[in-house]
C-alpha cells in the first residue's frame, strides 16, 4: 500500500505546489490585477478535468497493467516541457477578455502536459489501489492528495518563496516531477501482482456490479463542483483587491478549499449536518454585511468574517459531493462529474460574470446559490430538523450582523441602539422571519416530532427568497447616483454623481473597488479644482509647486483614474499618464473634464506602466521625466511588481538628473514607506516624507501620504518641500527590499 500512498501524496503535493509558483511568473505581465489568479484558476481546473478524462478513458478501455505502461510512457514525454519557465507573453489590455485567453495560452505551453498528468495520476491510483485491495475504500486516498496540495500550500509561502528564486524554484519542482515518475513505477510494479481476474478493463466488471449513477447524481455532483470553484475564485478575488495579488493570499482560500476536501472524504463525522446547516446562513449574511462596510470595518474582522463563510460553504458543497459518492467502480467517472463543475465554476467567475454584469455580483449570487442547493436537498430528504436549525441560523443571522457593523462609538449600548434602529427601519425582514418560523413550526419538544409538512416547504422557500433578496438584489441594484458603471477583467469602475445646492458639494466620484480614484467638483467655478489624494497641501501639490519649477516640464504618471493631476499641468507642460485598465481610460475622457481642461499637453497609453516604462528606456531619444508619479492602486491593493528593486531601476532610468519620483504610500492595510526606504538607501537617493491632514471642512481633500525620492539632494531641498518635512528618511522604520524574485508581503502589514 505504501507505494500507492507515496505516489498519490507527492502527486498532489506537486499538483498545487505549481500553482503559486506560476502565479508570481504571470502577475507582473499583466498588472498584477487579482483577476490573474482567476484566471490561473480557470487553467487549473480545465487541465484537472483533462486529466480526469483520461483517468477515465484509460480505466474504461486497458487492463490495469496496460494503463500502468501507458501512464508512464507519457509522464516521461510530459518531462519534455520541464522546467517550466514561462516566457513573457504580448497581451493586449485594450480588450477586456484577451488576458484570460492570453494567461490560459501560456499556461497550457509552460505547464500544461506536466499537469494533465499529475491530475490524472490521482483517479488512476486510486482505481488501481480498489482493484488490489478491494476491502479498502480508495476515497480515504482522494483525503490524503488533499492533504499532500494542503502541505505544497502552506510550505510555499514560508519556506519555498522567501529562499528560492522563481526559476530556481521551476527547477526544483522538475527534479520532484522526475522522482514522481519513479513512484508511479514503484506503485505499478506493485499493480503487476494483481489476480488475473482483475486484468480486465472496467467495462467487463462482473454482472452483479453497482448501477451506473443516476443523471440526477451527475448533475449533483457538478453543481456542487461548480458552486465550491466559484466560491473559491470569487472570494479570493474579493479578498486580494483589497490588500494585493500574491500568492500567499492566494494560499489562504485554497487552504479552506482543500481542508474542506480532506476532511469531507476522510470521514462522514467530520460534516455534521446540523451544525453546518446553522451556520450557512450566519456566516453567509454576516459575511455579506460586513462587504458592505469594508472600507471602515477592521481588516482582521473581515478576513474572519469572509474566510469562514467559505469553509462552512465549501463543507457544505463537498459535503453533500461525498454523501452521494458511487461505488468504486464508477470512480472515475464521479472524479470527472467533479472536476466538469469545477470548470463550470471558475469559468463562470473569470469569463461570463464580467461580460454579463456591471456589477460584482459572485459572491452573493454564489453563496445564495449554494443555500438554494442546501434547501432542495433538504426538501427531498424531507429533514424537519435540518430545517429548523436552517431557520434558527437565519434568525441569529439577523442579531449578529447589526451588531459586528462598524460604529462611530464602540460600546454594547451604541450596538444594541443600531439593532433596534434597523428592527424600526426593515419591519419586512422581521415578518419575513416570523413567517418562517411559524411556516417551519420551530417549536421546543416535544414539537420536534411533528411531520413534514406542505408549511415546510414553503417557509423553505421563503427562506430563499428571502436570501435573494436581501443578498443578490441589493448587489444588483444600483446604488443612488449612479452614472456609469463599467466591469473587466481589472475590476468593476464606477461613476457617481452626488448633487447638492451647495457649489462646492455638488461632485462626481470615481470608484474601484473600495478607493476612491477621482473626486471632481461639478460647478464650473471649481471643476478644475485638484481634490481626493492630490489636493492642494498633498505631497504631489507639494512637488509639482515647488519654488523652483520650470515650464515645459515632461510630467509621467502611471495610473490614470479620473485624471486629477492634469488639473496641475500648465501651458507647455507634457503629461503622460500609463493606465492598464480600458475602462479608466474611457470614463476619464467621456465622464470627467481634466483631461480636456488641462492647458497641458496630454497623452494616455494604454497598457502596464512598468512594461511601457521598459519600452521606452530603451529609446536613446525619448525624453526624461522631470516628475514620475506612482499612483497605481485599485482599492487598497498593492500591485508587487510596480515596488521591486527591478522596477525602480528602471524608473530612475526614465528619470531626469534632477528629477523627482514621487509615490503615493496612502494604504490603510499595508506600510509601502518601509519598501522605499530599502530602495533608498540601495540606489542613494535623498528620501522625503510627505504627510497631509486636512481640515475638516474640505471634505474633497483626503489625508494622505507620498514619498518623494530624487538622485540629487537639491532637487526636494526646497522651500515648498522642507517647510513642511525634513529631508531625513524615518529612522524608526527598518527597510525591507522587495525584488522581482522575493517580495514578502508579511513583512510589510499593518
Amino acid at each position: 500500500m505504501f507505494p500507492f500512498f507515496a505516489a498519490v501524496f507527492l502527486g498532489a503535493f506537486l499538483l498545487f505546489l505549481v500553482q503559486p509558483m506560476m502565479g508570481r511568473f504571470v502577475l507582473p505581465w499583466w498588472g498584477g490585477a487579482p483577476a490573474v489568479w482567476t484566471a490561473c484558476l480557470l487553467f487549473f481546473q480545465t487541465a484537472l478535468l483533462l486529466g480526469y478524462f483520461y483517468a477515465h478513458l484509460l480505466s474504461k478501455h486497458l487492463p490495469p497493467k496496460r494503463q500502468w505502461v501507458v501512464h508512464l510512457a507519457l509522464l516521461v514525454a510530459a518531462c519534455i516541457a520541464l522546467p517550466p519557465v514561462p516566457v513573457a507573453p504580448v497581451a493586449d489590455a485594450t480588450d477586456a477578455l484577451s488576458p484570460v485567453w492570453a494567461v490560459l495560452a501560456m499556461l497550457s505551453s509552460t505547464i500544461g502536459p506536466p499537469f494533465v498528468m499529475l491530475a490524472a495520476s490521482s483517479p488512476l491510483l486510486q482505481r488501481w489501489f480498489a482493484l488490489g485491495h478491494p476491502q479498502r475504500s480508495p476515497y480515504r486516498l482522494y483525503a490524503l492528495s488533499n492533504a499532500g496540495s494542503l502541505l505544497a500550500l502552506l510550505l510555499y509561502p514560508v519556506l519555498i518563496e522567501p529562499w528560492l528564486a522563481r526559476v530556481d524554484q521551476a527547477y526544483a519542482w522538475s527534479w520532484l516531477f522526475v522522482g514522481f515518475a519513479f513512484a508511479i513505477v514503484w506503485a505499478g510494479w506493485k499493480l503487476r501482482h494483481a489476480s488475473p481476474a482483475r486484468e480486465t478493463p472496467d467495462v467487463a466488471a462482473e454482472e452483479d456490479a453497482p448501477a451506473a449513477p443516476s443523471l440526477r447524481q451527475r448533475l449533483g455532483w457538478i453543481g456542487w463542483g461548480a458552486l465550491g470553484t466559484g466560491l473559491l475564485a470569487a472570494s479570493t478575488s474579493a479578498l486580494t483587491l483589497d490588500v494585493a495579488a500574491v500568492p500567499f493570499l492566494w494560499i489562504g482560500p485554497l487552504t479552506i478549499y482543500l481542508g474542506s476536501l480532506i476532511l469531507t472524504f476522510d470521514h462522514p463525522r467530520w460534516y455534521r449536518r446540523g451544525v453546518f446547516a446553522f451556520l450557512l446562513p450566519v456566516t453567509l449574511l454576516v459575511s455579506l454585511d460586513q462587504r458592505v462596510f469594508a472600507s471602515t470595518a477592521p481588516l482582521g474582522q473581515l478576513l474572519i468574517t469572509h474566510l469562514a463563510a467559505l469553509a462552512v460553504a465549501t463543507m457544505i458543497c463537498h459535503g453533500e459531493v461525498y454523501r452521494s459518492r458511487p461505488a468504486a467502480t464508477h470512480l472515475t467517472a464521479f472524479y470527472l462529474s467533479f472536476a466538469a463543475g469545477g470548470v463550470l465554476g471558475t469559468l463562470l467567475v473569470a469569463v461570463a460574470s464580467p461580460a454579463w454584469f456591471n456589477f460584482d455580483v459572485d459572491l452573493p449570487v454564489l453563496w445564495t446559490a449554494v443555500l438554494a442547493g442546501f434547501v432542495l436537498q433538504l426538501t427531498r430528504e424531507r429533514d424537519l430538523r435540518l430545517a429548523r436549525l436552517l431557520a434558527a441560523g437565519f434568525l441569529a443571522a439577523s442579531v449578529l450582523a447589526p451588531l459586528l457593523r462598524p460604529v462611530e462609538e464602540p460600546g454594547l449600548g451604541a450596538r444594541l441602539h443600531l439593532l433596534l434602529d434597523l428592527a424600526q427601519q426593515h419591519p419586512l425582514t422581521l415578518a419575513c422571519l416570523a413567517v418562517l418560523v411559524v411556516a417551519i413550526d420551530f417549536r421546543l419538544p416535544p414539537g420536534w416530532a411533528r411531520q413534514w409538512t406542505r408549511r415546510t416547504t414553503v417557509g423553505l422557500i421563503l427562506l430563499v427568497a428571502f436570501s435573494a433578496w436581501h443578498t443578490v438584489g441589493s448587489a444588483l441594484r444600483p446604488p443612488p447616483g449612479l452614472v456609469e458603471s463599467r466591469r473587466g477583467f481589472f475590476g468593476e469602475v464606477t461613476v457617481t454623481d452626488y448633487p447638492s445646492d451647495d457649489p462646492r458639494a455638488a461632485s462626481r466620484f470615481m470608484g474601484h473597488g473600495n478607493t476612491t480614484h477621482g473626486i471632481q467638483l461639478r460647478h464650473p467655478d471649481y471643476r478644475s479644482y485638484p481634490t481626493s489624494y492630490y489636493s492642494e497641501g498633498s505631497g504631489i501639490w507639494r512637488v509639482l509647486s515647488r519654488a523652483n519649477q520650470q515650464p515645459g516640464r515632461h510630467i509621467g504618471v502611471i495610473g490614470l483614474g479620473s485624471g486629477t493631476l492634469a488639473a496641475y499641468g500648465m501651458a507647455q507642460d507634457h503629461l503622460t499618464f500609463f493606465e492598464i485598465d480600458p475602462n479608466v481610460v474611457d470614463l476619464a475622457h467621456t465622464r470627467f473634464t481634466y483631461l480636456a481642461d488641462t492647458a497641458a499637453e496630454v497623452d494616455v497609453r494604454l497598457g502596464d506602466g512598468r512594461r511601457l516604462l521598459e519600452q521606452e528606456a530603451a529609446d536613446t531619444n525619448a525624453p526624461r521625466y522631470d516628475v514620475l508619479v506612482l499612483d497605481a492602486f485599485s482599492s487598497d491593493a498593492v500591485p508587487v511588481h510596480l515596488l521591486t528593486r527591478e522596477a525602480f531601476a528602471t524608473y530612475l532610468r526614465r528619470l531626469a538628473p534632477d528629477g523627482v519620483l514621487v509615490v503615493n504610500v496612502s494604504n490603510r492595510l499595508v506600510d509601502l514607506r518601509r519598501i522605499l526606504e530599502a530602495h533608498a538607501q540601495h540606489f542613494g537617493l535623498t528620501l522625503a516624507h510627505l504627510i497631509h491632514r486636512p481640515e475638516a471642512d474640505r471634505w474633497w481633500a483626503f489625508s494622505s501620504e507620498w514619498i518623494a525620492l530624487a538622485p540629487q539632494r537639491a532637487a526636494l531641498d526646497d522651500r515648498a518641500i522642507t517647510s513642511w518635512t525634513g529631508l531625513a528618511a524615518p529612522t524608526e522604520l527598518e527597510g525591507v527590499t522587495w525584488t522581482d524574485e522575493f517580495a514578502s508581503l508579511w513583512s510589510v502589514l499593518r
